[in-house]
């Protein structure tokens, strides 16, 4: 089931994208790209410096990491249940 809505859920996302570049080709529409780039990076700023970098991924990683270590027997089943249902 969660491979599935995996599926429709970047389907959806491709098909919104497209749809807002052909509605901006078009004149429909126009979107403000570099004020969803700006918006974007601001939200995944985790250091305050202005830019998303390879030390923001870093501490985003050290905060996802630090979430699913405490609790890790119940990450662990939670982890191998996904992946047999993505598998099978």
């Amino acid at each position: 089931a969660s491979k599935k809505l995996t599926k429709a859920v970047a389907g959806l996302v491709g098909v919104s994208f497209i749809g807002l570049q052909v509605l901006q080709h078009y004149g429909y529409i126009q979107v403000d790209w570099m004020k969803i780039q700006g918006d974007v990076e601001k939200s995944l700023d985790q250091d305050g410096d202005g830019k998303f970098d390879a030390k923001d991924v870093e501490i985003l990683r050290q905060k996802y990491m630090a979430v699913l270590q405490q609790s890790i027997f119940a990450g662990s089943g939670f982890i191998a249940g996904f992946a047999a249902g993505f598998r099978w």
